[in-house]
């Protein structure tokens, strides 16, 4: 549960301070377009990071590394909260995404590994609720935290949260190994991935906001990716990556959050523009689909105990699929509501089975390079799906048809999470098989 709590955490600041950057803009006097580093310098370390934080964590005791990440980031969210210039706040958020990017890739691999077996699709169903709970539920909150206490709230409201985590750490994990300094061959790899992920995540960024021509920015990501494939041919994620199951199961993941971030941020504009609601008013409709997906992650994870967990997970995409669609024709705000507790109920049934088979397919032995394979495909998800769809609204001029067209792109996104997960029923039948 705490290790659920702080990938809760991490999601929130990923997602809830959007809805303070234009107070952050007019408080520290910059730009709309320079205000939204606040987001992207907190994405990129995230998602560049994933992949060589998990080989570290291969490497370092569970305890140790929890207990240092949590307090980097709680130190990192104090000091976001107080930042006196941006650039001081700027710097400040990509230090707190370095120490998210361990904090999203060690969660999983705890929660998996601190249970036992029989016991795990629970302890990986409760991970997944609370933690896209945080995340989908960031900007909903976010709006009222930030009216009712100021934007510097934003940061500082999970300090308390995070802090609790810390004797729980420390009292239930085993010591294990002892922290080690990265080497220069994990700093190099990190400095390859991030020149990679930026170049995918600028291009994606700046072809939503300016012109979709910015979009082939992401081909410069091809050679810093061939350098470290050339550099590292015994990464244990390319070894994840050729294992039966694990590439569709974490490709699905990926899907979802593509899905679900793209429909969040398209139905409050929906709700904004269209039906005319307030934004604290869109706000809470949209906690709907929180709310509906903690239920429905624990209805998934005891399904996935009965039917094949890849099939329970298809279930949730087409359902999530639907919620998307009935927003698409969404004329009120009841059936705004509606539409929110549809997807939630999909993505709590899509989650939990989806990240179950992936930690199965890769196993304890390399459990962090598998939790920072999640993380780093999710984090592309989140920032790939709405920027595709954004694009799409753009090309139609903003206008309530392109706006639809878009929700019908995020709805396509969730299908092909469905396809995908599929494609691990026979690798998830060789493990059944074996587990008998």
């Amino acid at each position: 549960m705490a290790a659920a709590v702080c990938a809760a955490v991490g999601g929130f600041d990923l997602s809830g301070v959007n809805i303070a950057l234009p107070l952050m803009a007019s408080a520290f006097r910059v730009p709309p377009a320079t205000v939204q580093w606040v987001s992207i310098g907190y994405l990129l370390p995230i998602a560049a990071l994933a992949l060589p934080a998990g080989r570290w964590l291969d490497l370092v005791g569970r305890r140790q590394a929890l207990v240092t990440l949590v307090t980097g980031f709680v130190v990192t969210s104090a000091a976001a909260g107080a930042a006196p210039s941006f650039a001081v706040l700027l710097v400040v958020r990509i230090a707190q995404g370095a120490f998210g990017a361990g904090l999203f890739a060690v969660t999983p691999i705890v929660a998996f590994e601190s249970v036992r077996p029989e016991r795990r699709g629970a302890a990986v169903a409760a991970l997944s609720a609370i933690g896209a709970a945080g995340g989908v539920a960031g900007p909903s909150l976010g709006a009222f935290v930030t009216q009712l206490l100021g934007w510097p709230w934003i940061f500082w409201c999970g300090i308390p949260v995070l802090l609790a985590t810390l004797p729980v750490f420390v009292r239930r994990l085993p010591a294990g190994a002892p922290l080690v300094v990265p080497s220069r061959a994990l700093l190099g790899e990190a400095a390859l991935l991030a020149a990679a992920v930026s170049a995918v995540l600028l291009g994606l960024t700046f072809a939503a906001d300016r012109a979709p021509a910015w979009g082939l920015l992401a081909v410069a990501a091809a050679p810093a990716l061939l350098a470290w494939r050339r550099l590292h041919p015994d990464s244990p994620v390319i070894a994840l990556v050729r294992r039966p199951g694990f590439s569709p199961a974490v490709v699905s993941l990926a899907s979802l959050a593509a899905s679900v971030l793209a429909a969040q941020y398209l139905l409050a504009f929906l709700a904004e523009r269209t039906l005319g609601l307030s934004p604290v008013a869109a706000g809470a409709a949209l906690l709907a689909l929180p709310a509906a997906t903690m239920p429905f992650s624990i209805v998934g994870s005891a399904l996935a105990r009965r039917i094949r967990p890849e099939r329970v997970s298809a279930a949730g995409f087409v359902l999530l699929a639907a919620g998307i669609a009935s927003g698409v024709v969404a004329g009120s705000l009841g059936a705004l509501v509606a539409a929110a507790l549809l997807m939630g109920a999909g993505q709590g049934l899509s989650n939990p089975p989806a990240t179950f088979l992936g930690m199965s397919f890769a196993g304890t032995e390399h459990g962090g390079s598998a939790g920072a394979a999640m993380s780093f495909l999710r984090n592309i998800g989140f920032t790939a799906g709405p920027a595709a769809v954004s694009v799409v609204w753009a090309l139609g001029g903003y206008s309530p048809t392109s706006l639809r067209w878009a929700l019908g792109l995020a709805a396509a996104f969730a299908l092909f999470g469905g396809l995908v997960v599929l494609r691990t029923a026979p690798a998830a039948a060789r493990l059944r098989g074996h587990a008998g």
